[in-house]
């Protein structure tokens, strides 16, 4: 008899503990959601790929002008934080110019107040068709309190 009380004892301690924990986990779910924000930004990319090499000078996305085959070109993005608080940054590229662009710095902190530039390289392969080429830079940022 003292055996099985014994028992019932060492599943309710388990499931009283097991409660508990669970009981942590939801409250920093619910703090977490609260004190966390993120957010995304997208910067169109512009490219020719042609037998010279040309600037355009377009100042409402990130545009390469026309580039040659085998050729590189850069630009700088300003990344600005004018919250209060941190936020990590996290920079990615999508569409047809993925594999051709290359970004500085893809995750770093950047803190209150505080800007920093990055630079975005394009390389053109050898084997690059001649046209016109787009993408996007994806820009996440989470901040916390």
């Amino acid at each position: 008899m003292a055996r099985k009380s014994k028992e019932k004892r060492n599943k309710r301690d388990v499931l009283l503990i097991l409660i508990i924990f669970l009981g942590i986990i939801l409250l920093a779910l619910i703090y977490l959601s609260f004190s966390v924000s993120v957010e995304k930004d997208e910067l169109e990319i512009y490219l020719n790929v042609g037998n010279y090499t040309g600037v355009d000078l377009n100042t409402s996305a990130l545009t390469f002008g026309t580039l040659a085959k085998s050729a590189s070109a850069s630009r700088n993005i300003l990344i600005t934080n004018e919250n209060k608080k941190s936020m990590l940054v996290i920079i990615s590229v999508d569409g047809q110019v993925k594999e051709w662009i290359d970004i500085s710095e893809k995750i770093f902190v950047l803190n209150a107040d505080e800007i920093k530039a990055v630079k975005v390289i394009a390389e053109i392969p050898q084997n690059a068709e001649f046209g016109g080429y787009n993408g996007t830079i994806i820009v996440k940022s989470i901040s916390w309190q």
